[in-house]
């Protein structure tokens, strides 16, 4: 029988994938775009070497420091001598818990103003905002001071939703607890 030795073209099988080409252009092109929002972050985060601002010695803080000193008042005590701190349990001689009501009353002090004019203008923008307001006059070493407080309120709860619509209009806001 004949047999036929001539050079035969083997097609050699194409390699083929589990993935189109396609899956692999998208795989990479993902990566490029991860990698160059990971060099983004690192060139907005670290900060430039060369743009490095003197820092202020130890020495410049501390006279710092000493100065603002001998500016402070420290009439803080004197301006809220009723403040109490809250017992909310007790335990009896036989040594059952006893949970105590609060029978107090919670304010925001807002501002205190030396000018009416100005407080009026805080207590006119709350009001605005649907709160209940009002301007209580303290005298505090000779000087009257015109603080503008919201509330009164019943509840904590009450109370600290309040204090965030005033955090969201960027309005700080001193929590006062009144017991009779």
């Amino acid at each position: 029988m004949a047999q036929d030795y001539a050079k035969k073209h083997a097609s050699t099988p194409e390699h083929t994938s589990e993935f189109p080409r396609w899956t692999w252009f998208a795989i990479g092109f993902l990566f490029g775009l991860f990698t160059a929002f990971l060099v983004y972050l690192w060139h907005e985060v670290v900060p430039d070497p060369s743009s490095t601002v003197d820092q202020p010695t130890a020495d410049v803080i501390a006279n710092k420091q000493r100065d603002d000193s001998k500016l402070i008042d420290y009439s803080f005590f004197e301006m809220f001598p009723n403040v109490v701190v809250p017992v909310v349990e007790e335990y009896t001689p036989t040594g059952e818990k006893v949970v105590i009501e609060d029978k107090c009353i919670y304010v925001l002090q807002v501002g205190s103003f030396k000018n009416t004019t100005d407080a009026d203008r805080l207590r006119g923008e709350l009001i605005l905002m649907g709160m209940d307001v009002s301007i209580k006059e303290v005298e505090a070493k000779n000087t009257l001071w015109h603080r503008v407080i919201v509330g009164p309120f019943d509840s904590k709860l009450i109370l600290g939703r309040t204090r965030t619509r005033l955090a969201g209009a960027n309005i700080e806001a001193i929590q006062m607890r009144l017991c009779e």
